[in-house]
């Protein structure tokens, strides 16, 4: 017994020195007897704190049976497996803002290296001089922050019993063996996102039953085996954007039941199986943008019966799949942009009834069919920027009765029939910036009454019938720079005068 009082006292005292060192190091660069007394008080906060943690080591010591160690290594195992680690917070201002106590064998030796911040060691301690929101343990050690500290490797986190948030982002580790986190068995926030993996370990999360949040974006991962998040039933949110994944295989998610968010965007996928999305049944974003997918099963999602927002931008999708939506009550944003897609039947949205977003921008459309949105009542923005559409035509926007706010920017738009925006009676927003548009009647827009904001910026519009103001009250902007207009002071102060907003704002150059 006296061996190991002997190892706790030694151990404090070498932990001591280094403060008082440390202490009069600083003290040599001061002359002010202010700053001097700040440090003095400064070391005093810092050996109370650590006379508090060997106390509590104490005490633990004489209220536990320890099984008795010959070895020093098991010894200090014993004394330290609690209290391993704390951190000591100066509110004073000046160079040394905290000290960060942590036994080694917490990271590899080559770890340690490779820190910005400059370490001394004594014996089994590391003693670390850092800023405040640099290095971050809690005095629970419920959580660590490595956030970008140049670490290859690491080893274990078998003392971490109470661990609840784990940073390791930003760093370069290539691999974690399988049984790192394995004693984590309270931990609910991991994030290793920006760093080298390559491999999972399909062992690795096995024992991580409440984790909650699990961030792997912005590595090399190119596979992941069936069984990797198997043991994860407490997951609410996966984020696996920006890796090198090339194919979403049946039953990768298959025991996320409580999962809310998965991110699978900046990926390479080509293909995700029919049941890849099978018993998701809580989850509530899908994120499948900037992929390589052609096309999707029509099946794929028929279980995200609580999904509330599906990305599928930037991808090779050349049509709307209408079984994609059977199931998709609750979907309010549905994002498809910048995909290849030539047309819209009236079937593409037909069971979207709770939609409230839809962007259909930067693809290849030349038209809708007649009444393809009328299911879309609920629907309040609508992206179609970026086509190839020549004609608005009566029967296009039927059904959008609770449509806000319409862009159909850098089309070929030359036509509007009259009548087109019947239904959009609720019109707020109207942007068609760089058509090519000759004139503009009230004929074209009858039904805006509520129109607020009205973009014809660069067509070619010669005439503009005053007409359109007259009819719509509310109106409060009106953009028809780089026009044809002739006599644009006239026109200024004709519709000027037939604006009753006093907040209108009318730009001509």
């Amino acid at each position: 017994m006296n061996k190991y009082f002997s190892i706790l006292n030694e151990h404090f005292e070498n932990l001591v020195n280094e403060i008082d060192i440390t202490t009069e190091k600083f003290i040599s660069y001061k002359s002010c007897p202010k700053d001097v007394d700040l440090i003095n008080r400064t070391r005093s906060d810092f050996l109370s704190e650590i006379q508090v943690q060997k106390i509590q080591i104490i005490q633990k010591f004489q209220n536990e049976n320890f099984q008795i160690q010959n070895k020093s290594e098991l010894i200090k195992h014993d004394l330290f497996k609690d209290n391993f680690s704390f951190l000591l917070h100066v509110k004073d201002k000046f160079s040394l803002r905290l000290v960060l106590v942590i036994l080694d064998w917490y990271l590899s030796e080559e770890c340690f290296k490779k820190f910005k911040q400059p370490y001394s060691k004594i014996k089994d301690t590391l003693i670390f001089e850092t800023e405040a929101d640099d290095f971050q343990v809690s005095n629970k050690t419920n959580t660590i922050d490595l956030l970008d500290k140049n670490i290859e490797q690491i080893l274990a986190f078998d003392k971490f019993k109470n661990l609840e948030f784990l940073d390791l982002s930003k760093n370069l580790i290539k691999n974690i063996e399988k049984g790192t986190f394995d004693e984590l068995k309270t931990l609910q926030k991991l994030i290793i996102e920006c760093n080298n993996l390559k491999f999972i370990d399909e062992h690795l999360f096995d024992n991580l039953t409440g984790l909650k949040y699990l961030d792997l974006n912005d590595n090399q991962i190119a596979n992941l085996k069936p069984s990797t998040f198997i043991h994860l039933n407490n997951l609410i949110e996966l984020f696996l954007s920006e890796n090198k994944i090339e194919i979403i295989e049946t039953d990768l998610f298959k025991n996320l039941k409580n999962l809310r968010r998965l991110d699978l965007s900046l990926n390479l996928i080509v293909q995700i199986d029919e049941c890849a999305f099978k018993n998701l049944t809580n989850l509530q974003y899908l994120y499948l943008n900037w992929n390589n997918l052609p096309t999707i099963s029509p099946n794929c999602f028929s279980d995200l019966v609580e999904l509330k927002e599906l990305q599928l931008e930037k991808n090779y999708i050349e049509r709307i799949v209408p079984e994609w939506f059977i199931n998709l009550k609750n979907l309010s944003k549905f994002f498809v942009n910048n995909n290849f897609i030539e047309m819209i039947d009236r079937n593409s949205f037909k069971y979207l009834y709770s939609l409230k977003t839809l962007n259909l921008s930067y693809n290849r459309i030349r038209f809708f069919e007649e009444n393809s949105l009328l299911n879309l009542t609920n629907l309040r923005k609508l992206y179609i920027r970026g086509n190839s559409i020549e004609v608005i035509t009566d029967g296009m926007f039927n059904g959008l009765f609770n449509l806000v706010s319409l862009c159909l920017d850098e089309n070929k738009i030359g036509i509007i029939e009259d009548n087109s925006f019947k239904d959009l009676k609720n019109l707020k927003i109207l942007s068609l910036r760089k058509n090519y548009l000759s004139e503009l009647k009230w004929s074209n827009l009858s039904g805006l009454i509520e129109l607020e904001r009205l973009i014809v910026q660069n067509n070619l519009i010669s005439s503009i019938e005053i007409k359109i103001f007259q009819m719509t009250p509310k109106i409060q902007e009106v953009d028809i720079r780089v026009n044809r207009l002739n006599n644009i002071d006239d026109l200024a102060k004709q519709i000027n005068e037939c604006v009753l907003s006093e907040n209108f704002t009318l730009k001509t150059r």
